[in-house]
């Protein structure tokens, strides 16, 4: 719990009103629930796993690519590692059939109840089926996959995002500090001994990195911070374990109280701009590494228009990245719409989301085009998320 809830990720977007934190927390609920259900698969067991089942699949469409394959990477590990005969695993299907049966429906009952028990016809066939809303949201959703997302990675853009975008987006988002436990719980995993205590944990969250590096939608961390439980579980197994040697040899007491400090630190220090937080790794310029929700979501909008009021600004060029009342709400003077090539004479505000990722279009229409705050050093940074410039009307 320590090392989970110190996450700079953890704590960003547990504290927004949006549906990412549901998700992560109702995934991981639904495989602790499974896990205890493949033990003990009575009524009860199986009510709970439905339950949960039911509440991940309202919180976020994504869960029903990522629950199949994590839940089929955790029991191929398993079997991988027991190795039972053919005769126990028919005997074992047989015996979780019904139980099966009934954490569906009451999967597909909590399912229902959230669509407020609506009933209607479905797209893909001549049909009237109970929630037939859900079919459509998941229809949007490939869709939108197919479709593609704007993205951004280390100073590239892409309609259909990048292979490797999850894991350089894990590498940067998260504290050095965890990374090196995380790096020593893998080899404790990785060890025979040490197996049933995190490999389950540990491969719940490889199959939703397996799922991720097929994405065309790459727009932030907050899609798989259910990996963060599994990694958590793996970094405190590495943790435990220094402290079990400590006796023997104190440096490992010393290295463990260095690691907890320097996680908290970057925690601490990170207060309370949690959500653009970056590691060590991204530098001091992270839009070269990232934008959207991992750095600029338009978290910085409050401190802009108090910027903008201190400095005596009369008007602002602006393109917000969010949708909000900035003049009549958060004390903007009156914002002017810019032109990507060229900035406006005075005061001029940069969303970095706006200039790395959503101008993707202007790229596609001329290639090879600069949009000018390539061009131009910022007078300031407000925020993690926004670049201020004042242009000299004779430049």
């Amino acid at each position: 719990m320590f090392l989970f809830t110190l996450l700079p990720p953890v704590l960003a977007h547990g504290g927004l009103a949006t549906n990412d934190m549901a998700a992560a927390a109702f995934l991981g609920a639904t495989v602790l629930a499974l896990l205890v259900w493949l033990e003990r698969p009575t009524w009860l067991t199986s009510g709970l796993l439905g339950v949960c089942g039911g509440l991940a699949v309202l919180s976020r469409f994504s869960v029903l690519a990522f629950f199949p394959v994590a839940a089929v990477v955790m029991l191929a590990w398993r079997l991988w590692t027991a190795r039972p005969k053919v005769a126990r695993l028919a005997g074992d299907a047989l015996r979780l059939l019904l139980p099966l049966v009934v954490a569906l429906l009451v999967a597909g009952l909590v399912v229902w109840a959230g669509y407020r028990f609506s009933f209607g016809k479905v797209h893909f066939a001549d049909l009237r089926l109970p929630a037939p809303e859900l079919y459509r949201g998941i229809q949007a959703v490939m869709e939108h996959n197919a479709k593609g997302h704007p993205s951004y990675l280390l100073g590239q853009r892409s309609e259909f995002g990048f292979w490797y975008y999850y894991p350089v987006v894990l590498a940067v988002k998260t504290p050095l500090a965890f990374l090196v436990l995380l790096a020593l719980g893998v080899w404790a995993c990785l060890r025979k001994r040490r197996e049933s205590r995190c490999r389950m944990p540990l491969a719940f969250s490889l199959g939703i990195l397996l799922v991720a590096v097929f994405s065309n939608i790459n727009i932030g961390v907050r899609h798989i911070l259910a990996v963060y439980i599994g990694f958590s579980i793996a970094a405190a197994l590495a943790a435990g374990e220094l402290l079990e040697r400590s006796r023997r040899s104190q440096w490992r007491a010393w290295a463990l109280g260095v690691l907890a400090l320097w996680l908290a630190g970057s925690s601490a220090l990170a207060h309370p701009d949690y959500l653009a937080y970056l590691n060590q790794l991204a530098g001091d310029e992270p839009e070269k590494v990232l934008a959207d929700s991992d750095l600029d979501w338009g978290q910085d909008m409050k401190r802009l228009g108090r910027r903008l009021r201190e400095v005596g600004a009369r008007e602002v060029t602006f393109d917000p990245f969010i949708v909000a009342h900035l003049e009549r709400v958060h004390g903007f003077p009156p914002i002017r719409q810019g032109n990507p090539f060229a900035p406006s004479p005075g005061w001029n505000a940069v969303s970095l989301t706006m200039w790395k990722v959503t101008r993707l279009g202007l790229f596609r229409e001329q290639p090879g085009a600069r949009l000018w705050p390539d061009s131009f050093k910022p007078t300031e940074r407000v925020g993690q998320g926004t670049l201020l410039y004042y242009i000299p009307p004779a430049q």
